[in-house]
């Protein structure tokens, strides 16, 4: 498919605000991502290397270097690796967000991570599909503007818009078979939004 062509499926994707099919909204996690990533294969559980020397040697190959983030207890990070795959949200947009090179990676960690376990540090492949932030925002805000609004410039309706691929930029990078999107205001950073592109640390 073109790179900004949503298929059918995608254009029809609605999640409700109160289903809580998937418990995650209590989690903080983005249900309408969730079930982008399930359709699109995005939930598959990343390659796990052989050791920590080798994500960094995969890592040194790659355009965005080692990724790494830090997480509230070591079953999150554990879970990240092997289990249910909960993307969150952030101000750029929702999925998984990484601080980019080797030299950030103690400040990752450190600024979520509370203790031993609770590290990721992962290699993003450059065959990995990555979106500029800027030119899916622009596609997003171009389709904003189509729609009715109130006389406060307000989306007339709110609730169909929030439970749609449209609803921020990682939801609609992952609805067009992104795996990644750069960070709209931290350079330092990558979202990433198919988990199963990643090379993680055992």
């Amino acid at each position: 498919m073109d790179s900004h062509e949503l298929s059918e499926e995608m254009k029809a994707l609605f999640v409700p605000a109160d289903n809580d099919h998937y418990g995650i909204f209590e989690r903080g996690a983005d249900p309408v991502l969730a079930e982008i990533a399930r359709r699109q294969g995005f939930d598959a559980l990343p390659q796990k290397a052989t050791d920590t020397v080798a994500v960094y040697r995969e890592a040194a190959k790659t355009r965005f270097g080692l990724l790494s983030r830090g997480v509230a207890l070591p079953e999150q990070a554990a879970a990240f690796k092997s289990g249910e795959y909960w993307p969150g949200k952030g101000d750029s947009g929702s999925g998984t967000y990484f601080m980019c090179g080797e030299e950030n990676r103690a400040t990752a960690i450190d600024l979520y991570g509370e203790g031993p376990g609770t590290g990721i540090i992962a290699a993003l492949p450059d065959t990995a599909n990555i979106a500029d932030w800027m030119e899916i925002h622009d596609l997003r805000q171009e389709y904003m503007d189509s729609l009715p609004q109130n006389e406060d410039g307000l989306l007339d309706d709110r609730e169909s818009f929030s439970g749609s691929v449209w609803r921020n930029e990682g939801t609609l990078a992952a609805a067009l078979g992104y795996d990644a999107i750069t960070d709209a205001d931290h350079h330092d950073y990558l979202i990433v939004l198919n988990r199963g592109a990643l090379i993680v640390s055992p």
